[in-house]
This record gives structure tokens, sequence and C-alpha cells, in this order.
């Protein structure tokens, strides 16, 4: 006879199928404490595992790897649910300092993690079920089955075996070898239009299914028709295969909200790039930011902005560094970019290696003792958290969340054959499919595009010598130079200057203007709107390093001190950017020969406004020539951005 259940006023009759499943995972309970139960999705996981639960005779700890896993879990059963790691690992503890702190009357909040602990309430009689157990790794699987083992509890896995792999690793629990699998797809699943899709690629015949409209469309597009979609409705999210087309996604979806570049707005969605197990939060975790805090210590060390972000729903609140959001460098991962921007308090230089005088300077700088060393490294071990933002994710950071509407990015190398040079097999492209399809709750749409936007700057041409040309004029003198025990020092009164000549051409758009300025060759005059005075300089962009790739993120400021146009420029500073999506910054250097010129300060002025796209006291004029490759300019369309057709197709 069936088995009938209960579930949350509901009664369910499970199918012969489900029956042998039920059978099977008590039977292993009772003989070996552990048990695995696989299936796809519509096939009934969840029944069973409500069934289990029927028919135990004790507690019952429900737990998941991440936080909206433990969510879901708990709607779907009407009990509690946690984290695996908030679960086996310590909580946060209170505690004196030592020697540093002894006899301050001070006391800090330091977290305790690392050694597993057996929860409160895990006893010989209480069955752990974990689901979505195919996010679990090797690691946490084995740290998780320890900590059950010393309970002397049991243990019920529950996941998708026709999942991707975890992020990191491999499954820890072996759902290709279940003790019980669910492959039958119930017919009242199939009329989702979503789960009947989802069952068509399972089953690797995604021609069978035909019920393109509605609920689940797949169309011809582009990113930005793709993110349009996305902000037009309520809990929709863009999923897609690699990083180039997730990082365009959230980049386009920041700008039409009108989010300035390398700042945390509250409302974002932010994501968990790599695990942070102090702080029980893993990899893929996605999050809604409540509140944002700069934390100003931190960010006059490390010389970019540090922030406290507070997410919804969570008590405690956690470090990021915006600069590393979606970074990109030609020779690095993001996780040593991030490892890098930490490196100055650890006496590590850009290069990981040892940097005992920086980081004596740094102290000094600070005003640190060891103690308050020990302190900011503490703080910044422990609550940094590595983000970026949220709003398009990879297929595999998405596992373990579902939304009610999931756009899919099918980008030309998703869609390559393996034959044919691609770089997914045909199970891969299966699997990260019907990942994707099942991360949506009511509907699902594919958008297949054909060019991803590329928002790295093209390299320039090799630099030349440019020819001689009207334009720009020499800058003014240094400004009064500061007194030496407390004398005033005297200058010579500054020269008057020529007017700009009449070939000079005001770049109005600061949009057009700060891309003009940061095309690899530009040269151009900045004029204060109130006095008339003017200075001229030319930017570059750093040459190729290795295997001819550019580096978009460092260019090198002149200032024009000489009669020759074209080439009599001193060395004044740099400007650099940490990350893509990073506001790019000028700063002087130990090179620079005088800080305090005036060029210096009347450019540094002008860059903030230029990068900030807002208007400021100076105007940006340049002669006739593109910014890329300098190169006489002739269309009125060009002249007036500065930069000339054939380059800014290049963009």
């Amino acid at each position: 006879m069936p088995t009938t259940i209960q579930v949350q006023g509901q009664t369910l009759t499970l199918s012969k199928d489900q029956d042998a499943a039920l059978e099977d995972c008590l039977q292993t309970l009772t003989e070996s404490r552990t048990a695995v139960l696989a299936g796809a999705a519509g096939t009934g996981k969840t029944t069973v595992m409500a069934a289990v639960l029927a028919a135990w005779d004790g507690g019952v700890m429900f737990l998941a790897p991440t936080g909206k896993a433990a969510v879901r879990l708990a709607e779907q059963t009407g009990r509690g649910a946690r984290t695996i790691h908030s679960a086996i690992f310590g909580s946060v503890e209170e505690e004196a300092d030592n020697a540093a702190y002894q006899g301050r009357g001070r006391r800090r909040e330091r977290l305790r993690f690392g050694e597993l602990r057996v929860p409160e309430g895990l006893t010989p009689s209480t069955l752990v079920v974990v689901d979505e157990a195919s996010m679990v790794n090797v690691e946490l699987a084995a740290q998780l089955q320890e900590v059950v083992t010393r309970a002397q509890a049991s243990l019920l896995w529950v996941g998708d075996h026709e999942q991707l792999p975890p992020v990191e690793g491999k499954w820890g629990v072996d759902l290709a070898n279940p003790t019980a699998r669910l492959d039958r797809v119930h017919r009242q699943a199939l009329e989702s239009p979503v789960l009947e899709l989802a069952t068509c690629v399972r089953e690797r015949r995604p021609k069978d299914f035909t019920r393109w409209e509605g609920d689940v469309t797949r169309q011809q597009g582009t990113v930005e028709r793709a993110v349009g979609w996305a902000e037009e409705g309520e809990d929709r999210v863009l999923l897609t295969w690699t990083n180039k087309v997730r990082k365009a996604a959230n980049r386009l979806t920041r700008q039409g909200r009108g989010y300035p570049r390398g700042e945390v707005q509250v409302g974002e969605t932010l994501i968990c790039m790599y695990n942070a197990h102090s702080l029980g939060i893993m990899n893929g975790e996605t999050f809604a930011v409540e509140s944002v805090e700069p934390h100003e210590e931190l960010s006059e060390a490390l010389d970019t902005p540090v922030v406290w972000v507070k997410p919804v729903d969570r008590s405690a609140r956690f470090l990021v560094v915006p600069a590393t959001f979606d970074a990109y460098h030609p020779r690095k991962t993001d996780r040593k970019l991030f490892r890098d921007v930490w490196g100055p308090i650890w006496g590590r230089n850009a290069e990981g290696q040892k940097d005992d005088a920086g980081l004596r300077a740094l102290m000094g700088r600070m005003g640190w003792a060891w103690g308050d060393l020990r302190r900011i490294r503490d703080e910044s071990s422990e609550r940094s958290v590595q983000a970026t933002w949220g709003y398009c994710l990879t297929v595999h950071k998405s596992q373990g969340s579902q939304w009610s509407e999931v756009g899919f990015i099918s980008c030309p190398g998703f869609r390559t054959p393996h034959a044919d040079g691609g770089r997914l097999t045909p199970d891969d492209k299966r699997r990260m499919t019907y990942t994707a399809i099942t991360r949506a709750v009511e509907g699902f749409h594919a958008f297949m595009i054909q060019t991803v936007p590329d928002f790295r700057r093209a390299q320039p041409e090799a630099p030349r010598a440019p020819e001689p040309q009207p334009g720009p004029v020499r800058a003014a003198p240094e400004p009064p130079r500061a007194p030496v025990n407390g004398v005033a020092q005297r200058r010579a009164p500054e020269p008057p200057q020529e007017p700009l000549p009449t070939e000079s051409v005001a770049i109005a758009d600061m949009g057009d203007a700060f891309e003009f300025a940061l095309a690899g060759r530009a040269m151009f005059s900045l004029k204060h709107r109130e006095t008339g005075r003017h200075h001229t300089y030319k930017v570059s962009r750093a040459p190729a390093r290795v295997d001819g790739d550019p580096d978009p993120l460092l260019w090198f400021v002149g200032n024009l001190t000489g009669p020759d146009n074209g080439s009599d420029y001193t060395y004044l500073g740099i400007i650099s950017a940490k990350g893509n999506d990073d506001v790019p910054v000028f700063r002087t250097t130990a090179k620079t020969r005088n800080p305090a010129s005036t060029p210096v300060r009347a450019f540094a002025e002008a860059f903030r406004s230029i990068a900030s796209k807002g208007e400021g006291a100076w105007e940006l004029y340049h002669a006739g020539r593109c910014g890329r490759c300098n190169r006489t300019l002739t269309d009125p369309e060009s002249i007036t951005r500065g930069i000339g057709p054939v380059c800014a197709a290049k963009e």
C-alpha cells in the first residue's frame, strides 16, 4: 500500500519509486547512519525527504551549504534551517586581548573559528538533513561527517546528481552512486514548462521541447537587452557561463542605475567570491546591502576605499574593497589582486615579497604601535570578504539559489561544439544548461548573443615621436614656496601666458573628456573657467609588458615645460586604477620633482572632475589630433569627441 504523509497541511501519496527510495534510505540510516538521496528536478526528492522525517523517531536538524539554500529549506519543510558553517564552527566570542591590551581596560571582539564543534542539540537520536548536497565539496563534507560521527548522530544527504559539481573541487558526497536515486519526473511537475525544459535537457533531447512562449523563451539579443529585461521585473537574475559576460552585464546594470564606479550603494546586490569561514559566508552566496560605512583607518592605510557592509537579514557586517570588484590584470588572478591590496599591512609589496621597510614606513605614517598593527591585522583577516557585484552570476555561483525568473546569456563560446574547438564537452554543456534552468521557479529566458562588450581599453599603437603641432602652450611657474623657519620664500612673478591657439577645440562632454584623456597618447590643455590660466599635458598609456599584453590600468602624466609641444614634457605622476570598475586616480610619485607645483595641483583637481564625469573649474582643449593614434581629426563628430572613427571602433 502506498505511503501517505502530511506536509504543511497537504496529504501526499508516494509513487512506487518514491516508496522504494524511502525504504532504502530508512534501512541504510538504521544500518550505517549515513544515506544519500539523489534526484533530478521534479522527481520528488522533497516528498521523499518529508516521508523520511515522518518516519524518523528522534530529533531533526536541517542544514544547507548557503544562507539562501537554508531559507529555501526552511520554507519547504516549515522548520528552522541554518548553514553548515554556522552549525559546526565556533561563533563570535568577546575576550580580553593579551599584552597589547592588558591594563588598558579595553575589550575586543575576536572570531574563534577553524575548530570543529558539535552543535547544541545534536544527539545520537538526531537526524541531520543536508539539502543541496551537490554544492558541498570534499573538505566541508568530511568536516560535517566528522562532527556527526563524533555525536553518534545520523546524516541524510539530499541533492541533484545532474547539477554541476561545487565551485571548489569535486562532490563531497557520492551522488553518482547514492543510496536511492529518483529519475522519473511526475506528470504534475511536467505541467511547468520550466521543469519540462529542464527534463528535456537532462535527458539529452532538448529539441523535443516546443513550448517556447510565455514563461519560457529564447531570442537573439545583446547583453544590453538581457540587462534591460532583468531590470524590468522583480526577483530576476542573469546567469551566464564566462566571467567576461558576467562583468559586462554587471557593469551595464550599474551604469543603467546611475551608480558611481567603484562605490558600493545601499540596496546593491553583492556575491561572495571565496569562502569566508570566519563569517560563515560561502562561495557563491549573494546578499543585498542594507548599509555601507567607510573604514577610514584602513582606507588611509591601504590608499584605497575599504568599507563596512551590512547585508539584509544578517546581524554581522564585514569589510569589502570595492576596487577589487571584477578587477582585471593581464597576469594576476582576482585572488592575487585581492591579496595585493591587503599586502601593506602584512609587510608585503605588490610582488608578494617581504617588505619590512615598507611596513615600518606605513606604521610611521599611520602612527601605529605593534599592538595597533595586530588589531588591524585581526580585523582584516577575520572580517574581510572578497566580493563583487551580483546582478549577473556564473551558473556555478548560482547553485543553491532560486529566483522567480532567470535570464541565461548564451555567448558564442558556450554554443561552440567541443568538436570544433569549444571548451565545454557535451556533458558539461548539458549540466550547465540544466543547472541554469532549475534555478528558475516560474520563468526561463535565453538570450543568444553574438558579441560580448569589452570594457577594457584598447592598447594604443607603439609610441612614436608626434609631429610638432600648434596647440597648448607652456605651463605656468610654480606657486609660492612654503615658509622656511617662519620666513616666507619669495619667487619671481609669473610671466603672462599666451592665449590658447585658435585651433584648439574644447571637449564639452565630461564622459568624452575622460575617454580622450585616457585614450593612450592624449595631448591637451586644461583651462580654468574663471581665471583663464591654462596648462598643457600629455597622458601616455603604459606599454605592453609580457607577450604583447597591455597593462590597461596605468598611465604616465607629463607637463609641457619647453618650446616643443611634441616632446618637451616633464614627468608629473601617474594615473592608475586597481580594477576596471575602479575610478582612476592621479597621484604623484617619488620621481615627481615638485608635488606642490601649480601644474600638479591643477591636473589633480581637473582630473578628479573629469574622472567623476562632473563639470568642474577646468575645461579640456585638444589640438585637433586623435587621443589614441595622434593623427589629425577631420570628421566633425570625431573633432568634438577627440578620437577618430577607426580608433573609436576599437574601444
